[in-house]
């Protein structure tokens, strides 16, 4: 079972929550400022991407200046400018019709850096784009805002500083400090928990739980190795891609339908055979694993995935994992998806 992020309850989500909040707090004022905003929610981290939204869109009006009879560009003009963007700041002032729509897309974005950092850094990077501004500077400008998870962003600076032709491809310069990351992400729960202080939300609203196709799975925990690679391979060979793969005779319309439909290029990707270990697993599922699977050991995680590409065979795996790990839950989602990737593997 895969785990994908639930863009639309998300999306929902924040949306009420903003609603709720603003309905409370301009049922008695008409207008907010920078100090209120600073101590709007609860979850620090809700106030400070309102701000960085609030100021990413007056830098954005800001650079529109120009004007055929003055010199915008002048050293001493910008001094001022920027003298005077630091006195406004002071005397933020926002109505409620114009601060509902930024609070609803703070909220969005702390939801998406709490439980999935990769998705909002994807995000952001998209937006940095579209600025069409400095990268680093803008990536700088966001730190000042980010006070969770913020090993990806100190990362993407630091590879930036370094090595300032890595934003030719942002992309993979993203993929490439992820895969090198030694730390874990924040714990969900307690966010999740604040949140819901507002609105009852849990980690099942974060995530869809997508079904793939039933097929026989293979036992992780029990069986020889030689009975275990008998069956995986006499089903290989017996139904090749489709091994295993049934429909119900009570598969609805919708079901038969979408069956039919053309594979997303995350299907795809999921499908594919990979050589290397490390590199077939995602970010969510690298923080999945190493929280539930590894008790948050980053080393131990690490070691156990290198040790496993070293290997040969999917039996050879199989007893590596059952000498190593035996008190793992062979039914847990967990261990399913681990195993899934191990396919891809050595398929």
């Amino acid at each position: 079972m895969e785990n994908k992020l639930n863009i639309e309850r998300i999306t929902s989500y924040s949306d009420q929550v903003a609603v709720k909040l603003v309905d409370s707090f301009f049922s008695e004022k008409e207008r907010i400022s920078g100090e209120e905003i600073m101590n709007f929610c609860a979850i620090k981290q809700v106030n400070l991407f309102t701000l960085k939204i609030l100021f990413s869109a007056w830098n954005k009006e800001a650079q529109k200046l120009e004007s055929p009879y003055f010199d915008y560009d002048d050293e001493e003009v910008q001094n001022a400018i920027s003298a005077f963007k630091n006195t406004v700041s002071r005397y933020i002032s926002v109505d409620r019709v114009h601060f509902e729509p930024i609070l609803k897309k703070a909220i969005y974005e702390t939801l998406l850096l709490i439980c999935s950092p990769y998705h909002y850094y994807l995000e952001e990077l998209n937006t940095i784009d579209q600025l069409g501004t400095g990268l680093n500077n803008e990536l700088m400008a966001t730190k000042k805002f980010t006070k969770v998870n913020t090993a990806i962003l100190d990362g993407l600076i630091d590879t930036l500083k370094k090595n300032p032709s890595s934003d030719a491809d942002i992309l993979k310069t993203l993929d490439d400090v992820v895969e090198n990351l030694s730390s874990t992400p924040e714990e969900m729960e307690p966010y999740l928990v604040a949140f819901s202080n507002y609105s009852a939300i849990t980690i099942a609203d974060i995530y869809m739980d997508i079904e793939e196709p039933t097929k026989q799975e293979l036992p992780l925990m029990s069986g020889s190795i030689d009975e275990e690679d008998k069956v995986f391979e006499e089903e290989s060979v017996a139904d090749g891609m489709t091994a295993g793969f049934e429909h119900s005779q009570e598969t609805t319309l919708n079901e038969a339908l979408a069956a039919e439909s053309q594979p997303s290029l995350a299907d795809i990707h999921e499908q594919q055979k990979i050589d290397n270990l490390s590199k077939g697993i995602t970010l969510n599922q690298r923080f999945m694993f190493v929280n539930v699977l590894f008790d948050g050991d980053v080393a131990k995680f690490n070691n156990t995935v290198l040790e496993i590409d070293g290997l040969e065979s999917m039996g050879a795996a199989k007893h590596y994992l059952n000498t190593r790990f035996t008190h793992w839950d062979s039914s847990g989602d967990e261990v399913e998806e681990f195993m899934n990737v191990l396919e891809r593997r050595f398929s």
